[in-house]
């Protein structure tokens, strides 16, 4: 986790039973992410915003990149401070650039400068979106996600572009409205898509605003090997499959030796194709080929911006072939399996013959 940056202090005003959001100015990087927030307030030894809110308070909802108060009271007037958490290393920043949050009231002279009628989006903030040009959010597949969404003067609720969505209000619910914002629990790959916030006017439905999103989603890569010999000119045809990859494209071995400088010993290429996804070759054997053929996907993570459990490593598909003639005796019974563990410990590779 780097450290804050040097940024002025901000303001930010709200009216009182509105929803305030608190930005984290000065934001530093967290890797892997994302980071946990959460607030402290000046001279308060409360966090707010956490799992663990001292305050005890479900008024303080926290993203990757804030804090909204929401039902906001008089007395939530005051400084706050940004603290970010590396919820891998345990790590934690304190910014040093405070948010002060300016609740005002029909008396005070910044009423005048906030229309009491007129619709405007707080956050998402500054950026513009439609249905072409979504914002988009990376997320990881069983993690949780909240989409946020605050708009002053506005009545708010949320579809899915082309799609049924139903949104729940309850705790339990798995896609339920928070506030403005949209949670979603235990991210499953059919969540991903476009979804749109929607705010209406309390005194004219037809007036309306809309922010679009497009959620992600990412999950572990996988691999499918396809290893098949034809009957009528003893051809064989390899094809390694990488899934759940943006762009990269699967690597194959065959003992050990990468294909592309292997195929021309194991044959006669008659096609090839080594440089997409799935990677395909046909070849005409020499002779009766033996060996390991391994086909290996990529880490699915995005150029290193998106983690989770999973993400970090490929996936590998291992087949061992043995001439027609050898098949009686089988040396080899079974082979070993993959076998994670931890740095410092034994390996175990069992082989039975």
């Amino acid at each position: 986790i780097t450290k804050f940056e040097k940024v002025k202090d901000v303001i930010i005003y709200a009216r009182p039973g509105s929803v305030a959001r608190l930005p984290c100015p000065g934001m530093p990087d967290v890797i892997p992410g994302p980071p946990e927030i959460f607030f402290e307030r000046e001279n308060l030894n409360e966090t707010l915003g956490s799992p663990g809110d001292s305050a005890g308070n479900s008024r303080f909802l926290s993203s990757t990149s804030g804090m909204q108060i929401a039902m906001v009271q008089q007395s939530d007037g005051g400084r706050y401070f940004c603290v970010v958490r590396n919820d891998f290393t345990k790590q934690e920043r304190t910014a040093t650039s405070a948010v002060e949050l300016k609740v005002v009231t029909n008396n005070d002279p910044e009423n005048a400068l906030m229309p009491s009628e007129r619709m405007e989006v707080t956050w998402p903030s500054g950026q513009m979106s439609s249905a072409e040009r979504p914002i988009q959010m990376e997320v990881v597949h069983n993690n949780d996600i909240l989409v946020e969404c605050v708009i002053k003067n506005a009545k708010i609720s949320w579809t899915k572009l082309n799609r049924t969505l139903k949104v729940g209000t309850g705790e339990g619910s798995r896609i339920r409205q928070v506030f403005g914002n949209l949670q979603i629990k235990e991210l499953q790959m059919n969540d991903a898509g476009i979804y749109v916030c929607k705010g209406q006017s309390h005194f004219n439905e037809r007036d309306e605003v809309l922010v679009y999103y497009e959620v992600i989603v990412h999950q572990p890569s996988d691999v499918v090997l396809h290893l098949t010999q034809s009957i009528n000119d003893r051809s064989w045809e390899i094809s390694c499959l990488a899934q759940n990859l943006r762009y990269e494209i699967p690597m194959v071995f065959v003992n050990s030796t990468p294909l592309i400088d292997a195929v021309d010993r194991m044959g006669i290429p008659t096609k090839t194709n080594f440089y997409t996804n799935p990677i395909n070759v046909t070849m005409m054997s020499r002779n009766n080929f033996s060996g390991s053929v391994q086909c290996i996907s990529r880490p699915a993570m995005e150029e290193a911006e998106i983690y989770g459990i999973g993400l970090e490593r490929g996936r590998s598909k291992n087949y061992y072939v043995l001439p027609d003639d050898e098949r009686s005796t089988g040396p080899i019974v079974r082979g070993p399996i993959n076998v994670t563990i931890v740095e410092g410990e034994t390996a175990e590779l069992q082989c039975k013959i």
